[in-house]
């Protein structure tokens, strides 16, 4: 019993000194993690919306956004590529961006834990007005089984805190298909007048 004990105390240990570690690098490294990930996230935000509006102007893009329900339909039936230039783009260009992403997200896990906006702002008075959990979703499918370790691990270490971008991470990992992934992890499943159903984050 006193060695189960011990050992247990030797891992408590061990995990309070790694996290430690983590922590003081994210603060020593914090603003060059910032730029990484702006770029990262931009990249594959930017990419995805040329192939809706056929556009990299982000000024643009957003106008076009900000548009009515009704509008944006139109929008980006005039603007989105057609489906063989889509496929290409997707084969030369979106699929190796988002292995490179996700390989890159997996160091930076690994060294100094998820960079959460929380942890970000807390060691960095840069403007963060992205969110970093959005590159995790277009984690390739090779990767699926790996990066749910990782993301339930961050998780339980209190590095990724928000339990709805949580449950949205593992919905897209496990195919986007089980709501149950967001119904279990902060979101809530309510029917509309219509009979369809929409689901709201209950985190702010």
């Amino acid at each position: 019993m006193k060695k189960l004990l011990l050992l247990i105390c030797l891992i408590s240990a061990f995990n309070i000194n790694a996290q430690t570690e983590k922590d003081s690098l994210l603060k020593r490294d914090a603003d060059n993690i910032i730029s990484e990930l702006r770029f990262m996230y931009n990249l594959d935000q930017g990419i995805r919306k040329y192939l809706d509006y056929g556009t990299l102007d982000k000024h643009l893009t957003d106008s076009i956004e900000s548009l009515s329900e009704e509008q944006l339909k139109k929008a980006e039936k005039e603007l989105s590529l057609t489906k063989p230039v889509r496929n290409e783009i997707f084969k030369n260009f979106l699929n190796p961006i988002d292995t490179l992403n996700t390989d890159r997200m997996i160091e930076i896990i690994e060294k100094y834990g998820f960079p959460s906006l929380k942890r970000l702002k807390k060691y960095s008075d840069q403007k963060i007005e992205f969110s970093p959990y959005i590159i995790l979703i277009h984690t390739p499918f090779s990767y699926k089984n790996r990066m749910i370790e990782i993301i339930e691990r961050e998780y339980k270490a209190g590095n990724m805190k928000n339990i709805c971008q949580y449950g949205y991470i593992l919905w897209h990992l496990n195919g986007r298909s089980d709501f149950s992934y967001m119904t279990n992890n902060g979101y809530k499943m309510s029917r509309k007048d219509d009979g369809t159903f929409s689901l709201e984050s209950s985190c702010k």
